[in-house]
């Protein structure tokens, strides 16, 4: 390309584009095909033209993309890039009482843009022996842009866009016994227009292609507009930093904009806070499955530090009488010495019996 350390390559390039006359009409070329002559009489080869002008009009591409921009971003994969007309139905607004906007559908151009298979890095020496960053694998994505065809008069067109991601795997790679994976990967996001509305992928999917012609591939696009503005990830952790702290599971992450109801204070008798539901942004996190240490020696047979275990224990050893804290009877002290192989515990003799402390290794499963 002519820029040292950029390099930009493809293959199983595909390009289809339609056009319609000046009354808006458009062949149907699905329903009647139409064979052209690409050859010669010696060498004789056609294509054949079959979009349906149901599509309305189409631009759109597709190939095979390697980027390598200075090693310091790779991606490589299958991607697909599509314009077209068609119609959106959005949302009602509980903020216009008097106008239900899901009534009409909304005339737009389409621009979506799809991937599948895609690998990634981001960091240095990317393609060298000894990368330094974040890699991807198994990435397919889905955007779409919608964009207003024909605004009220005096009016700027209305745009929503929309991107569902997946990645089968993540992992941070390069500093030694510094570990970062992360699996199972899913990420929604929706964008409303200037005047709030969302378009209802939930009453109407948008299906994007993410693959070529000679394999093609989608995603589809159905988060609801009654959601509001989402901004959602999900998937499974595992973080190993030098041994000393470690935690997996699955992570879940939610950002929207909602409503919630206020609690009546006793304080303001002229006001009822309980009336009017007030509009927030929604921040959750949440997990799920999780397990975590913080010591020394992590994940060795041999380590010293905190490990929550008790909930699993009993969960895993519900006929272990002497694990369970009794009114008359001793309690499980498990503020010490947890270990990832061991648990160290240590009886506690309720007030009235005669103390003694006794230190027993009970093993772990898992």
């Amino acid at each position: 390309m002519g820029v040292t350390g950029l390099t930009v390559t493809a293959s199983a390039i595909n390009v289809e584009i339609t056009r319609k006359a000046a009354d808006n009409t458009l062949v149907d070329y699905n329903a009647q095909n139409q064979v052209v002559q690409t050859g010669t009489v010696a060498t004789p080869s056609t294509m054949t033209l079959d979009l349906a002008a149901n599509l309305g009009e189409v631009t759109r591409a597709s190939g095979n993309l390697t980027i390598d921009a200075f090693g310091f971003f790779q991606v490589s994969g299958a991607l697909a890039l599509s314009k077209s007309t068609g119609t959106v139905k959005l949302g009602d607004l509980a903020s216009t009482t008097n106008v239900n906007e899901s009534t009409n559908p909304v005339t737009v151009e389409q621009l979506t843009i799809g991937g599948s298979g895609l690998t990634a890095f981001a960091g240095i020496n990317g393609g060298s022996s000894d990368p330094t960053g974040l890699q991807l694998t198994g990435v397919n994505f889905a955007v779409a842009i919608q964009t207003e065809k024909n605004p009220a008069q005096g009016q700027t067109a209305r745009e929503w866009t929309a991107v569902k991601a997946s990645a089968t795997g993540a992992n941070f790679v390069g500093v030694t016994g510094l570990t970062v994976t992360a699996s199972a990967i899913n990420v929604e996001i929706t964008r409303k227009a200037t005047d709030n509305t969302l378009v209802d992928y939930n009453a109407q999917n948008q299906v994007v292609q993410t693959g070529t012609v000679a394999t093609p591939s989608t995603m589809t696009l159905d988060l609801a507009a009654n959601l509001g503005e989402v901004t959602r990830a999900s998937g499974n952790l595992t973080i190993d930093a030098f041994g000393f702290f470690q935690v997996s599971g699955a992570l879940a992450l939610s950002k929207s904009t909602g409503t919630v109801k206020l609690g009546d204070l006793a304080s303001t008798t002229t006001v009822n806070e309980s009336t009017n539901p007030v509009t927030v942004e929604q921040l959750t996190i949440g997990g799920s499955g999780l397990t975590a240490f913080a010591g020394i020696n992590g994940g060795s047979s041999d380590p010293t530090g905190l490990q929550p275990h008790w909930r699993e224990l009993r969960r895993r050893h519900p006929d272990r009488e002497d694990l369970r804290p009794r009114p008359n009877g001793p309690r499980v002290d498990s503020s010490q010495g947890l270990g990832h192989g061991r648990k160290l515990c240590r009886r506690v003799w309720p007030h009235g019996h005669r103390q003694r402390d006794q230190r027993r290794d009970h093993p772990q499963s898992g």
